[in-house]
């Protein structure tokens, strides 16, 4: 049981690791201007017993000793839900980094909430808003991030070339 509650507190899934899998898997092209991520508690509907029979089947089920006194913490699951507000030259960037975020066994239920064209220092770019949600019975152990190499020569989101390290 206390095996069970600290588990509970812990975090599954690093929000270090989280944010990396999402950059990893963003096109160069493409830019973030806000992430949110919030984690709300599942209620689980259970019927209260009638009898101390059905209370007695209700504690073995939930692996309380029969006669143990009741120190059974109840472990709520919980639901992290991610948001991301990102800009990019095209809706084919979007559809991309859409497509690169569903492969991930991070992320699910992705939902493109919007994308509409707006300007940004004078230039004409989609700004995008997904909303998904995190998985969280990854399996850390044989999870594999993905790494990706940037050598970015120039602003993507700027008409100017950009040399070395300027």
């Amino acid at each position: 049981q206390k095996a069970k509650v600290t588990g509970a507190l812990l975090e599954r899934v690093p929000r270090s690791l989280i944010l990396s899998e999402l950059i990893n898997r963003m096109p160069a092209t493409v830019g973030l201007l806000d992430l949110s991520l919030s984690t709300k508690e599942i209620k689980k509907k259970t019927r209260a017993p009638k009898s101390a029979l059905e209370k007695a089947k209700q504690d073995m089920q939930n692996g309380a000793k029969p006669g143990a006194p009741e120190l059974m913490i109840e472990i709520s699951e919980t639901e992290v839900s991610l948001r991301l507000i990102g800009v990019a030259p095209t809706d084919v960037e979007v559809a991309q980094f859409m497509s690169d975020l569903d492969k991930s066994p991070m992320f699910a239920d992705l939902n493109l909430e919007y994308s509409q064209e707006e300007k940004i220092d004078r230039q004409q770019v989609r700004k995008f808003q997904v909303a998904m949600k995190l998985n969280q019975d990854i399996d850390l152990q044989q999870f594999e991030p993905t790494m990706v190499k940037r050598d970015l020569k120039r602003n993507p989101m700027s008409d100017q070339v950009q040399f070395g390290d300027a």
